[in-house]
């Protein structure tokens, strides 16, 4: 089992070199990466306050259909 960041490129990359891997993403960084977006749009009242708004901003930010 290999981890890394949410990236595809680097998922795709282990499952070509080490086929009888499993890669993983972990969810830590992504979390933390979204929640530095927010802070960046001056949005981390809002987020802290509206629990719909933060849902939503995780799954938007996420790429998650």
């Amino acid at each position: 089992t290999i981890l890394t960041d949410f990236e595809s490129g680097a998922m795709k990359a282990v499952s070509s070199c080490w086929p009888q891997s499993s890669a993983h993403a972990w969810f830590f960084h992504l979390t933390q990466n979204i929640y530095r977006q927010v802070q960046q749009a001056g949005l981390t009242t809002k987020y802290g306050n509206d629990e719909e708004y933060a849902h939503a901003s995780r799954v938007s930010l996420s790429g998650v259909k």
